[in-house]
């Protein structure tokens, strides 16, 4: 038995999310049908962690253990040939058993694209949040920075959400920056992410780059543990996974 890992891009618009599913195609069971057919044998994919419908990834890591043989220079073009163009193996490497790619991450980043425009990019609908101007770059930027640190983040996640490990998570970083033309892009790193927190978070920055929130008042919210301050999160067209660190 030999375990495999996996580095997978894929763009999450036509899916239903990365986790297998019943009544729905979620890119999991793609990419299991795909390996099962190159393998010849049942595969059982562990991801780093779920995209929700529409996400994106750069690079998504999982893991399989397998008795086939095929070597790990051939499995990415042999999966990719039963794949859709939107879903595909960069890579393959051996790793250790004791490696998961769930629970062996020590970091992850998140990419969020947006665009300011008063008018919608025909090339960008699926890919990019459209911002209405004016936006302070600055104001965003001074909102951001208050989430670097450990914080219960409560307030900045999905009503519902009902995590194990409690709702406290540390921000390594999160970074504004202009980009070509008219982009934006936020990055965020940190070592563990509640359900939808990224997308809560940037809507935030984007508030209050668009003077509808306070920059300093991201503590105080923070403090307060009340998800109705902050009621709406991005798109999720928006968002990809962009690293994930082991």
């Amino acid at each position: 038995m030999r375990r495999l890992k996996l580095t997978i891009e894929y763009k999450g618009t036509r899916y239903s999310g990365w986790q297998r599913q019943e009544n729905a195609v979620g890119i999991q069971n793609v990419l299991e049908n795909a390996l099962a057919y190159v393998l010849n044998e049942k595969v059982a994919l562990i991801a780093s962690g779920r995209t929700d419908m529409g996400v994106h990834a750069y690079a998504q890591i999982a893991h399989f253990d397998t008795c086939a043989s095929m070597h790990t220079d051939r499995l990415p073009g042999a999966a990719n040939s039963q794949l859709p163009p939107d879903i595909r193996v960069l890579a393959c490497e051996e790793a250790p058993d004791n490696f998961s790619a769930r629970f062996s991450v020590k970091s992850k980043t998140y990419l969020y694209k947006a665009y300011v425009s008063k008018i919608s990019s025909p090339l960008r609908f699926e890919t990019h949040w459209q911002i209405l101007p004016p936006v302070d770059l600055e104001k965003m930027r001074r909102a951001a920075a208050h989430f670097v640190g450990e914080h219960d983040f409560t307030s900045f996640m999905s009503k519902g959400s009902t995590p194990l490990n409690g709702h406290t998570r540390r921000i390594l970083a999160f970074d504004v920056r202009g980009a070509e033309r008219d982009e934006i892009r936020f990055t965020v790193t940190g070592t563990g992410f509640l359900y939808n927190q990224v997308r809560v978070m940037v809507m935030a920055a984007v508030n209050a780059g668009q003077g509808k929130l306070d920059p300093d008042a991201v503590p105080r919210i923070l403090e307060s543990k009340d998800r109705g301050l902050v009621k709406e999160l991005a798109p999720a067209k928006g968002l990809y996974l962009y690293k994930v660190e082991y």
